[in-house]
């Protein structure tokens, strides 16, 4: 059961599912199968009393309540009630607007409120994701096929591609019927050839894509800025990205810079993205730890697992028990016993696609999860 919870966990650190859009200096705890909210200093700031819960995005939580038949709703960071518990799936708010399913007829279909929890797009697409840019991906209830919405619900770019993903940096990821990515800007027009056999967006002017069996990176002219070599990769994130190499039999990550030279050598088993602490989490010799830009130890390897820091705060996993700790590597709270179960929102299989961020393309990986 263990190593299917810590094979699980690593799926959710490759997306970085924990984290969410503006945290207002509060983190999300369970205690006791109740979800509540802490502060950066480790003090409760909202007592556990939710059944289900999300980190804070926009100055709103989203809430669940009800063991089987779950309902959503959002609270402030006093722990009120802004929109009481109605909905069956909700997202985090994201430019003012947040995703909600609805069941109409005989399906889910996904919609948007507003932070009063009025219905502004009505329930209509078969998936739909964030806003970004003042845009939004949305799959056609028809075919399922996927466009861009604004945030008045009009459709700017026509639901065509058999995959689409955030605009970063002015540009839309978006997927071929054969299988192939390239970039759009916000009127549709394609900028970067559908050529690519796995991609993510723009982060720090360069967007990681697949050639064949290996990684490297692309400008936002679609120029070859780091020629493909990685097994895989991340994006850039304080001018460096974390890729891997071969070392003998074993594929491990280092750092690179945004020329494609390595300033970190590889000698991880996994990495993560630096952030702004200037810190980045990464596992060797079976235990998570954190260096810094230089490569040095931080916090020295001593985790079952090791999350991203967010606004002075990572959570961390040891023998099933978890808790935060600041940048020094000590505790804030806990550690705590977590059981099997972790302060992380627990997703249905409709609210999957939804929320989900775009997971780091793998040579042989033809598809997003």
């Amino acid at each position: 059961m263990k190593k299917l919870l810590l094979l699980a966990l690593l799926a959710l650190l490759s997306c970085n599912l924990w984290k969410e859009k503006g945290q207002s200096g509060l983190f999300l705890v369970l205690v006791n199968d109740q979800f509540g909210y802490i502060n950066r200093a480790g003090d409760t700031i909202i007592a556990p009393q939710f059944d289900n819960g999300a980190n804070f995005a926009e100055g709103l939580a989203q809430v669940a309540i009800g063991e089987v038949d779950q309902k959503w709703g959002y609270i402030d960071a006093e722990g009120a009630y802004t929109i009481n518990p109605q909905f069956d799936e909700t997202g985090p708010f994201s430019q003012g607007l947040a995703v909600f399913a609805w069941y109409v007829g005989d399906e889910w279909l996904y919609g948007y409120i507003n932070t009063q929890g009025k219905r502004v797009i009505e329930p209509q697409f078969r998936e739909a994701r964030d806003f970004s840019e003042g845009r939004a991906v949305v799959h056609a209830a028809a075919n399922g096929k996927a466009g861009y919405i604004d945030k008045s619900g009009t459709l700017v770019v026509n639901p065509q591609y058999a995959d689409a993903y955030d605009f970063s940096e002015g540009l839309g990821l978006v997927r071929s019927d054969d299988d192939k990515w390239g970039f759009i800007d916000k009127a549709g027009r394609l900028i970067i050839a559908q050529q690519f056999d796995g991609a993510r967006g723009f982060s720090e002017g360069l967007a990681l894509v697949v050639i064949g069996d290996r990684c490297g990176y692309v400008d936002r002219t679609g120029r070859v800025a780091v020629t493909p070599q990685f097994e895989a990769g991340r994006d850039f994130s304080e001018g460096l990205a974390a890729v891997t190499v071969k070392v003998g039999n074993n594929a491990l990550w280092g750092y690179i810079d945004a020329t494609g030279k390595m300033v970190i050598d590889p000698q991880f088993v996994w990495a993560l993205e630096f952030t702004a602490e200037q810190l980045a989490a990464v596992a060797v010799g079976g235990h998570w730890g954190y260096i810094d830009k230089t490569g040095k130890f931080v916090i020295n390897p001593q985790f079952d697992l090791a999350y991203s820091f967010s606004e002075g705060l990572a959570l961390v996993v040891t023998e099933n028990r978890y808790g935060y700790i600041d940048n020094t590597g000590k505790y804030v709270w806990g550690p705590m016993d977590g059981g099997t179960a972790l302060p992380i929102k627990r997703f249905s299989g409709r609210q999957r696609r939804q929320v989900t961020a775009l997971p780091s393309p793998t040579p042989g990986r033809r598809t997003t999860e």
